[in-house]
């Protein structure tokens, strides 16, 4: 686990594999990854509940100024998004965050 975390923190990476693709008992989801970064647990990362839009876009803009990687995908407050966390080891408590559009 530790050394896919670690890939997943690189640009190449990340530009040789932009989808994940979620297998569920009901359906495959696709989903375009757009920012990756590393949190501590007690971050915002996991925030579900955001009004108004503003405080939505603004986090959305947060998340990409952090990401370890660029992405051309500019998520939109009406997209579906996907948060997925593993735990990371920059720090106590550290998490990589990987946030994406479902599609």
């Amino acid at each position: 686990m530790l050394r896919w975390v670690k890939t997943l923190k690189m640009e190449e990476f990340y530009q040789a594999h932009p989808t994940i693709l979620l297998i569920t008992p009901e359906q495959n989801i696709r989903v375009e990854i757009f920012a990756g970064y590393v949190a501590n647990v007690k971050d915002d990362a996991w925030e579900i509940a955001l009004e108004p839009d503003t405080k939505f876009e603004a986090w959305l803009e947060a998340a990409r100024s952090r990401s370890c990687f660029e992405s051309d995908m500019i998520p939109a407050v009406t997209d579906r998004i996907v948060t997925l966390s593993t735990c990371s080891y920059e720090f106590d408590n550290a998490r990589f965050v990987l946030l994406g559009i479902v599609q």
